[in-house]
């Protein structure tokens, strides 16, 4: 089973800058996610300011094969497939509109979608109002590819992908052949993502 680089352990080690956690989120996205909690073993959905490398997260057997198995919706409210995506090297990112980290690392993300043909930049908005998360990208100048999961699946898969704490922002990047290259809890960096890529 392949191993990831480092990430956070638990919330504590996170808190360096502003954090929000599911309680900050508007009221009826907070009653969907806490309604999900129960069954992903109390794995809590939180916004991190920051990370705190400790350990190592796993991404679990046939959870990239899930990855592309996984109902998504696509920013039109139709059902979209995400096995266009597969053989590609790819970032995934996990975030939601509420997440103020996510926010912050959005024009990172854009930059890398628009220079970096080797790497294809995908969002998974943790949302559930397509109509809603189009206008917030649109307001955010977000020109990659983003589809919406709902909050429970978004945690279980997040899971499977090495991130326990359940944390927002999350963004793993595999090669093409499924081979992990990186895994981080809270706001990446175009540099961070770069430095994992092969050269040339």
């Amino acid at each position: 089973m392949p191993v990831l680089p480092p990430i956070i352990p638990s919330c504590a080690a996170c808190r360096p800058e502003s954090t929000e956690s599911v309680f900050d989120a508007p009221s009826a996205r907070r009653r969907r996610l806490l309604a999900a909690l129960p069954a992903l073993a109390g794995a809590p959905l939180l916004a991190l300011g920051g990370t705190a490398p400790a350990g190592a997260a796993e991404l679990e057997k046939g959870a990239l094969d899930e990855l592309f198995r996984t109902p998504v919706v696509g920013l039109d409210g139709k059902p979209a497939a995400l096995a266009a995506y597969r053989g590609k090297r790819l970032l995934v990112n996990f975030w939601a509109t509420w997440c103020a980290p996510c926010r912050r690392e959005m024009p990172e993300l854009a930059a890398l979608a628009r220079e970096r043909k080797d790497l294809t930049v995908l969002g998974m908005a943790v949302e559930e109002d397509p109509k809603a998360v189009g206008a917030f990208l649109k307001s955010m100048g977000v020109g990659y590819a983003n589809v919406l999961i709902t909050p429970m699946a978004g945690l279980a898969l997040m899971r499977r992908l090495g991130n326990t704490v359940g944390g927002l922002p999350y963004t793993v990047v595999v090669e093409a052949n499924g081979n992990p290259l990186m895994a981080k809890v809270g706001a990446v960096t175009r540099a961070e993502v770069e430095g994992k890529l092969p050269r040339g």
